[in-house]
């Protein structure tokens, strides 16, 4: 776990693929900083509305939160993604532990976690007789949780991207969107990308797990719009917006930029952390200026994520205050 310390602390648990335990502190340890840039850009926009009327006195308290990040190191995530409930729920069951005896961040979903494992971990404090609302978010509604947060995420990352794109005169709903990393946000914003967009857009998806790409393309009704590509090759399809859902971290590098397209305007990242970043945990300016360089507008992921931490915090401030205004 790591938090940066605002008072009460809110941030997803992600499953970070590593040999390393270090490099899943650092993590944590960025996460955790965006995390709270996040907030930061919420609380701005709350009291806005707020001193416009558009927003009410408890929906500002419920977003008045630090950020924190916990981080599951594990060796293969794709096996990890195939545990058995029996053992994955062993796991959650022993961070519910962890996060109590870390006795300030309240955890929520994340890359490679579900709204099932936060069940298992408001049911393991359940047992304990610890509060549920104290330490964790996300779970069932039935559970005393505000749900799912995956599409309301996705719903910002595209509206951002949808904005760049008509900013450089390109036609959104005609648009080519590459989506590598089809979870519980990646999934939802394909669909929205498809609700939302004409007979000439197109939509290139892939996932790191094997046949989910295939299994999410049957979902979607085999769409003409769609197509499947690897996940090593999808950041060279010639596409005018790239959103990615990836869990890796630090992915936009200079290496990076080189495989994309000439065509790629426009960046909208589902992840927190897409720089490489410095000593102190900021992007590297040079890698920022480079994508500046070459054309690319890329979106910064603390603003174009804001739904789903406005979900999670005004659901949560809901189940901790049962006075609270519905």
């Amino acid at each position: 776990n790591s938090s940066v310390d605002m008072g009460t602390s809110l941030g997803g648990t992600r499953v970070f693929e590593t040999e390393h335990s270090d490099q899943a502190l650092r993590l944590a340890q960025i996460l955790a900083h965006d995390m709270t840039l996040k907030y930061l850009v919420l609380q701005t926009m709350m009291a806005r509305l707020y001193w416009q009327g558009k927003a009410k006195e408890h929906e500002v308290f419920a977003t008045m939160l630090g950020g924190s990040k916990s981080v599951l190191g594990v060796h293969r995530e794709a096996e990890f993604a195939q545990l058995s409930l029996e053992n994955r729920e062993r796991v959650f069951r022993q961070h519910a532990d962890h996060i109590v005896r870390a006795n300030g961040p309240i955890t929520a979903v994340d890359s490679g976690t579900r709204g099932s494992d936060m069940d298992t971990i408001a049911r393991h404090l359940m047992e304990k007789g610890k509060s549920v609302s104290r330490y964790v978010a996300c779970q069932s509604v039935d559970l005393g949780g505000s749900g799912d947060p995956g599409p309301t995420t996705a719903a910002g990352v595209f509206a951002g991207a949808r904005a760049l794109l008509a900013g450089q005169n390109i036609d959104p709903e005609n648009a080519h969107y590459a989506v590598p990393g089809l979870g519980d946000v990646g999934f939802p914003l394909v669909k929205q990308i498809l609700e939302q967009s004409g007979p000439n857009a197109r939509v290139y998806i892939t996932d790191i797990i094997e046949g989910r790409a295939e299994e999410v393309y049957a979902q979607l009704g085999r769409d003409k719009r769609v197509t499947v590509v690897g996940a090593d090759t999808i950041w060279q399809i010639p596409t005018d917006a790239f959103l990615p859902c990836v869990k890796a971290p630090e992915i936009f590098t200079r290496e990076r930029l080189d495989s994309f397209s000439p065509r790629l305007k426009v960046i909208s990242p589902a992840t927190n952390d897409p720089w490489p970043t410095d000593d102190h945990g900021e992007p590297q300016r040079d890698v920022v200026q480079a994508y500046f360089d070459r054309g690319i507008t890329v979106a910064p992921a603390y603003v174009v994520n804001q739904g789903g931490i406005l979900h999670v915090s005004t659901g949560h401030w809901r189940n901790w205050n049962p006075d609270a205004p519905r």
